[in-house]
Parts: structure tokens; C-alpha cells; sequence
């Protein structure tokens, strides 16, 4: 019975002390998210979770719209679901005004394509590392914008049918992103 109260005692005693030491708070931020790259727009909704001192994980999911690419014989459009996950470092303590970070993106996508010699269509899976640099504005503690821009390489991981261009490469991509800070 001594073992228990003691362990019990300790327990507390180190929750206490950890506890003591924190500063700000701990915030979840719910919005939209816009994302542009030369060969697309992505709609998405984010859940972003703020660590008390520096850190957020985001959370993304949307749907990706292909711009229509016309090459001199080939033409490609199409659209799809994606998913992210982020993180961003603020050097600030609490979570907002200037930022870097990464993110890492899956997109599905059914792509319609139509070359010199047919058309088709084809289904492909992109996966979408990018580092990204942007300011959260935090408007009276509860609303926030956060424009940014990044740099991502893009990789094509399946391809179901005939071979597209989209999905290899390097991209530079631009966003902004609004919601409530709960």
C-alpha cells in the first residue's frame, strides 16, 4: 500500500512541476484553405492543433482542380480528392505571425487527356512534399488569415492507363487559408 501512495505522490508531485513551467495555450484552428500551383487549385478544410510554445500540426483534406495543360500535342485536365498533413514552426511563442514549414500531400486524381494519336483517361495518385514560408494575421484572438507561399516536388506513385505529364517535378505554390481560432 506504501509502494502506491508513494508512486502516486511522485506522480503528482512531477505533473505539478511540469505543469508550473507552461506558457500560452494551447489553441485548435478550424477554417479553408486555398492552394494554387501552375497546374492546379486545391480547396481544402484544416484542422490545425497548436502546441502551447512554437509547434502546430495541420490537418487537410480537399479537392484538387487541374488547370487545363495544353501542350503542342498533348491536353490535360481533371480533378480528385487530397489529403495533407503539416507542420509549422513559429519562432513567436504563441502560434501566429511569421512561420516555416512542411507538409506532405496525397492527391487521387482521374485525369481526361487527349493526344495527336487518341484520348483517355487515366487515374494516377500524386504525392506532394513542400516546404512553405507565411504569416498568420490574428485578428482579436479568435480569427485568423495566413497567406503563404512554398515550393514543392511533385511524384507521381500509381498510374492507372496510359502515361500523363502532370505529376512529375518541381511546383511553386501560393495560398491562403482563413477560419476561427477555438
Amino acid at each position: 500500500m506504501k509502494k502506491y501512495i508513494l508512486l502516486i505522490t511522485a506522480l503528482s508531485v512531477i505533473h505539478s512541476i511540469s505543469q508550473s513551467q507552461d506558457l500560452g495555450y494551447n489553441t485548435v484552428d478550424i477554417g479553408g484553405d486555398y492552394q494554387w500551383n501552375p497546374d492546379a487549385s486545391s480547396y481544402s478544410l484544416h484542422v490545425a492543433f497548436n502546441a502551447k510554445i512554437h509547434h502546430s500540426i495541420i490537418l487537410r483534406g480537399g479537392y484538387t482542380n487541374l488547370e487545363p495543360n495544353n501542350i503542342i500535342d498533348n491536353s490535360e485536365k481533371g480533378n480528385g480528392w487530397n489529403a495533407s498533413i503539416g507542420y509549422r514552426y513559429y519562432p513567436n511563442i504563441r502560434p501566429y505571425k511569421f512561420y516555416i514549414g512542411t507538409k506532405i500531400e496525397l492527391s487521387d486524381l482521374k485525369i481526361d487527356w487527349s493526344r495527336f494519336i487518341g484520348a483517355g483517361t487515366t487515374k494516377i495518385l500524386v504525392l506532394q512534399p513542400t516546404i512553405e514560408t507565411g504569416y498568420t494575421f490574428l485578428i482579436n484572438d479568435l480569427f485568423f488569415i495566413t497567406p503563404n507561399i512554398g515550393a514543392g516536388y511533385q511524384t507521381t506513385i500509381n498510374t492507372n492507363g496510359s502515361a500523363v505529364t502532370y505529376g512529375n517535378g518541381f511546383i511553386p505554390v501560393i495560398g491562403i487559408s482563413t477560419g476561427f481560432r477555438l
